[in-house]
């Protein structure tokens, strides 16, 4: 596109345009010789050593990936402000850098803080005008390089600079590998959904346009939007001369705006990092704003609320039940309950317990494994009234006897798979074989005052210790749960 548009500078300025010593058929001769005669073998024997082994995918955190890619994007710029560039382009200088290396090693630094990867393809595209005869001639050179890189962490930025730089100039050297014929004898599977390679790019216009003036009127570049992403995301830079201008091309099936945005506040703030200390180590460059630190050390962490001193278990219980009774309350091995469910079943068994003479100064056992039997059993009893006392299944034999002698357990309630001999009661409630009467009590809600709960831990002596969670406590239970 520069050179048309020179060309069609010096025309419309009357201005004789330069000969071409060859044309695009010429070069497209060049090349197939090339191919024929094996010249491209140590280039295509690099790229091929390049990508031996799995080839890493990007793994951005994105929207659902649509199963045929769409190109459908949008673009957000910004400015390198002058002082900004200057800066970018003096550090590069005292590194014996371009600005296009340092600034890609910052865009590896940007993926791999948000991808947490370490083996990164970015595709970076190169002029392929090798010689003089090219220079001035328009038509298709353009070649995209895969650049891999591993982002090892420990390493300062410096240090990581210089090994972008070596692995920058040795593709260049191979630049002249058609990108095409890679990815044909890697033999990647084609995915419909995503490039082959490579999901983002990164484009520094080495050559920019001039503005120019036609016959003395100034003319100005603009680029329209074309809502079109080629990639899932392209980050290109063009300078201005004493300033740049950053594009981030973005498709909007996977990212919004706000992440962009996001993605290149975090950028420039990388690239302000490592202008200031190019001695920090990777794992210490810190992309995030201040004001995105305070909001993830204060507002998140702000956990303080106000509760009701006097509201106990279950009348939170009862309260999501009333305002979400559809709503799932217990998921176990593909089995669901609701919270309305729940409530009636817990309802059932706790005035069942009532029925059969438990009051608020008993202590009812539960043996039962995880289960959604175990939840509505423990609800049921606090109901009730009475306390209730867990009993681990993989518990010794002699452990569960002494548990229930030694909290006077009035009741065990249990299933088939947790039925013991010599548990140390006659009065067992069978959820399984248990007589229909369990459930064909009525569905009233019981809230009878009690302990709560008898909590046993092992003891100094090898005996359990009893611990009972009385009503002061039960508030704190429940919030912690």
């Amino acid at each position: 596109m520069p050179i048309l548009m020179r060309d069609l500078n010096k025309l419309y300025n009357g201005e004789p345009v330069d000969s071409l010593p060859i044309s695009y058929k010429d070069f497209a001769v060049f090349e197939n010789e090339r191919f024929e005669n094996g010249l491209l073998k140590d280039a295509e024997n690099y790229w091929l050593e390049q990508f031996k082994g799995d080839v890493p995918v990007l793994d951005f955190q994105t929207g659902p990936r649509p199963s045929v890619q769409t190109f459908e994007g949008n673009t957000i710029s910004a400015l390198i402000d002058k002082n900004l560039f200057e800066k970018i382009k003096a550090v590069s200088n005292s590194l014996q850098v371009t600005p296009y290396m340092l600034l890609l090693s910052c865009y590896y630094i940007l993926l791999e803080k948000y991808t947490s990867q370490e083996d990164i393809v970015i595709g970076t595209p190169t002029s392929g005008r090798n010689t003089q005869d090219t220079s001035g001639l328009i038509g298709m050179f353009v070649n995209t390089l895969a650049l891999r890189n591993k982002v090892d962490c420990n390493l300062s930025f410096k240090e990581f600079v210089f090994q972008i730089k070596e692995n920058v100039l040795d593709s260049f050297e191979y630049q002249d590998y058609p990108f095409d014929e890679l990815t044909r004898k890697l033999g990647i599977k084609r995915d419909t959904s995503r490039n082959p390679l490579f999901d983002t790019m990164f484009v520094y216009q080495n050559n920019g346009y001039q503005n120019l003036e036609f016959q003395n009127i100034p003319s100005h570049i603009y680029s329209p939007s074309t809502h079109i992403s080629k990639f899932d995301l392209t980050l290109e830079i063009v300078p201005n001369g004493n300033d740049a201008t950053i594009h981030f091309e973005y498709a909007t099936k996977l990212f919004d705006e706000s992440f962009i945005r996001n993605l290149s506040y975090h950028y420039f703030n990388i690239i302000q990092t490592i202008l200031h200390n190019m001695d920090i180590r990777i794992s210490d460059i810190d992309m995030l704003s201040q004001g995105e630190k305070n909001r993830i050390l204060y507002d998140f962490n702000n956990t303080k609320l106000e509760y009701i001193e006097d509201i106990n278990i279950l009348d939170l219980f009862e309260s999501q039940v009333e305002k979400h009774p559809d709503t799932t309350a217990v998921v176990f091995e593909g089995q669901e309950i609701t919270y309305q469910q729940l409530n009636e079943r817990a309802n059932m068994l706790a005035n069942h317990l009532v029925s059969v003479g438990v009051t608020n100064q008993d202590t009812i056992a539960i043996l039962l494994g995880r289960s959604i039997d175990l939840i509505i059993s423990v609800y049921a009893v606090i109901k009730s009234g009475a306390s209730y006392t867990l009993l681990d299944t993989s518990l010794p034999e002699k452990r569960i006897h002494y548990i229930i002698e030694n909290s006077n357990a009035k009741y065990c309630i249990l299933n088939d798979q947790s039925i013991r001999e010599g548990i140390g009661t006659k009065n067992i409630i069978n959820l399984d074989k248990s007589d229909f009467s369990i459930y064909n009590q009525q569905n009233l809600n019981l809230k009878l005052e009690n302990n709560l709960s008898i909590i046993y831990t092992s003891g100094s002596t090898g005996e359990p210790k009893g611990v009972v969670l009385n009503k002061s406590r039960i508030f704190k239970f429940n919030h912690c749960l």
